[in-house]
């Protein structure tokens, strides 16, 4: 016992630090302008790509197909950015260098402005007849962040429409060149009788400069973390609370999260010795898990693809666990005793979990069944 004891605490060590040492390397990630100009990472579901023509592009990152219509009017949004920008087009007239502007409005209309030039290392020039003439091989780069509402999300979230320019300055001529035609052509119904797949891309059958993508996984991620919680159940005729104490790797893969954990569980039992004196009896268990739980908890609205799930939603799990008695006392649990747990309802936002299980030792002998409540 006092083996697997050391050997859990081992294990929790390594996860603590392993976890911490994640947590550093996520915060210290990125200049503390990126955290505010950079999208969140895993945020957007849905991408569209249209050309513009002369090499001009442009790119729509959205947290779901339905923010199209956000951005059915971009032309007005053109016009306040180049509004607010006009100040600085003096800082900007330099021709030798590549341009990145990052235009941010957040969630109360605040306006935050980010531009980044960057000195071409070498200088390219089309000769011939004539003076020589200055080539720029290297695009500019103008980003519209704007915020999306929460709608019960946690944290920031963002669409960004992005223009991938020859020059920046040619985006005030495409004003009036058919943007918001553009944006009301990516709306087309998704179907085959619209739009052609090819190498996990959609393109517009009626204009095929036009394509888009579904990201219905917001990214694979991998989580070492420590596991704590609380249960009751019943065995036989005992109320048994208990808690759980281990070590858990989740991976997050097409907004599913799947959990194989490993924990110590002591199940306390309060019985009657043969004096008639009310004692206290823990056993424990060393349990090995399984689940399969979407990404996010319910009670939050969000969307895969087009479907969303609504707010308090009564959520159905795979759950599997296997606990094995490596320590006991009194008489209450018999030598090699397993406890199978199947299936789980889970309310409250994943808060608490209601479980079937049966108690059984050796091969399936003395079976009994119980229900498990875990907070």
């Amino acid at each position: 016992m006092r083996k697997i004891i050391v050997l859990l605490g081992l294990l929790l060590s390594i996860t603590g630090a392993s976890y911490a040492q994640q947590y550093r390397e996520n915060a210290n990630a990125g200049s503390p302008d990126d955290k505010v100009f950079e999208l969140p990472p895993y945020s957007t579901k849905y991408k569209a790509w249209a050309g513009l023509g002369q090499g001009n592009s442009m790119r729509l990152e959205l947290t779901s197909r339905q923010e199209l219509a956000r951005f059915q009017n971009i032309d007005s949004l053109l016009l306040v950015f180049f509004t607010d920008i006009k100040s600085l087009q003096d800082s900007l007239a330099d021709p030798q260098t590549a341009k990145r502007i990052d235009y941010l409005i957040d969630a109360q209309g605040h306006k935050k402005l980010r531009i980044r030039q960057t000195k071409l290392a070498a200088s390219t020039y089309l000769v011939g007849d004539g003076e020589p003439a200055l080539l720029k091989l290297q695009q500019d780069t103008v980003f519209l962040l704007i915020a999306v509402p929460a709608e019960g999300e946690s944290g920031l979230r963002y669409d960004r429409l992005g223009f991938f320019l020859n020059r920046y300055d040619e985006l005030n001529g495409l004003i009036t060149a058919g943007l918001n035609r553009i944006v009301a052509k990516m709306q087309t119904s998704e179907g085959e009788e619209n739009w052609t797949h090819k190498r996990g891309r959609a393109y517009l059958k009626a204009d095929p400069t036009i394509s888009a993508r579904h990201f219905f996984s917001a990214g694979r991620q991998a989580e070492l973390s420590l596991r704590y919680h609380v249960s009751i159940q019943n065995y036989k005729n005992y109320f048994t609370p208990s808690f759980n104490l281990g070590t858990a790797i989740s991976i997050i893969n097409k907004d599913n999260r799947n959990t194989f954990s490993v924990d110590w569980e002591p199940v306390f039992l309060f019985a009657h010795d043969a004096d008639g004196r009310l004692q206290t009896y823990r056993n424990d268990f060393l349990v090995l898990g399984y689940s399969n739980r979407k990404a996010k908890p319910p009670g939050t609205k969000f969307s895969i693809g087009p479907a969303y799930q609504p707010r308090n939603a009564l959520n159905l799990d795979l759950d599997f666990s296997i606990g094995y008695l490596i320590h006991n006392q009194g008489d209450n649990f018999v030598k090699h005793t397993f406890r199978l747990c199947v299936g789980s309802v889970n309310l409250a936002r994943n808060m608490v979990s209601i479980q079937p299980c049966m108690y059984f030792n050796d091969f399936l002998k003395g079976v009994t069944p119980g229900v498990r409540v875990t907070f």
